[in-house]
């Protein structure tokens, strides 16, 4: 037993049985393949995933809630690959600024899809308002006859987030936190979803 012990104790670049030690053996392997190796390196670099600039040219999107956050962030995607990106949410420039303080306006993610090669419509609506995202979806409608790709980022209550109130456990949160977080959350998404199909898709 004190054998095996002092044999898993040994370093492992130690020589064995008068052998060569690890690292000569890995230099030895490394060195049996270089020119594999180098070959390899030699080559041009390969894309394993073709690059996706274009594929959605002339598909439509509508990205609710892109003022900022993960909306924007999506907007900003489609935009890239020169989709027409209808950018939806609440701030607009020159409105009233979020409770949360956080920036991020309509008009800039609609002007950053642009840029990026897309074409940004900014178009400022509350998606907990089933009129409103009606007015909405009969807009894109008739502009472009039907709508490809819908993504819903919307989130609610954050308006409570300056309420000292949030500092309470949850348990101790007034039962209204869920409507306003929900409300503006899975119902809006709800609510948009709702209006789209028959006149879109």
């Amino acid at each position: 037993m004190q054998e095996v012990a002092r044999a898993k104790r040994r370093p492992r670049n130690l020589p064995v049985a008068n052998g060569p030690t690890v690292a000569d053996s890995s230099a030895m392997w490394i060195a049996s393949d270089l020119p594999t190796i180098q070959s390899i390196v030699a080559k041009p670099r390969q894309n394993i995933i073709e690059p996706m600039t274009d594929k959605l040219k002339g598909k439509i999107a509508v990205v609710a809630g892109a003022s900022r956050g993960c909306g924007r962030g999506i907007a900003v995607a489609l935009g890239e690959q020169a989709a027409i990106v209808y950018v939806t949410g609440r701030t607009i420039r020159g409105g009233p600024p979020p409770v949360d303080g956080i920036s991020g306006v309509i008009e800039e993610t609609a002007e950053e899809v642009t840029r990026r090669g897309g074409v940004g419509i900014p178009v400022q609506i509350d998606h907990t308002d089933a009129g409103q995202c009606k007015r909405l979806f009969d807009r894109v409608h008739a502009e472009h006859g039907r709508l490809d790709i819908f993504a819903c980022a919307v989130w609610g209550g954050n308006e409570r987030f300056v309420d000292p109130i949030w500092k309470q456990p949850f348990w101790e949160l007034p039962v209204g936190f869920w409507d306003e977080f929900m409300g503006a959350g899975p119902q809006a998404f709800w609510i948009a979803a709702r209006a789209q199909p028959r006149k879109c898709c």
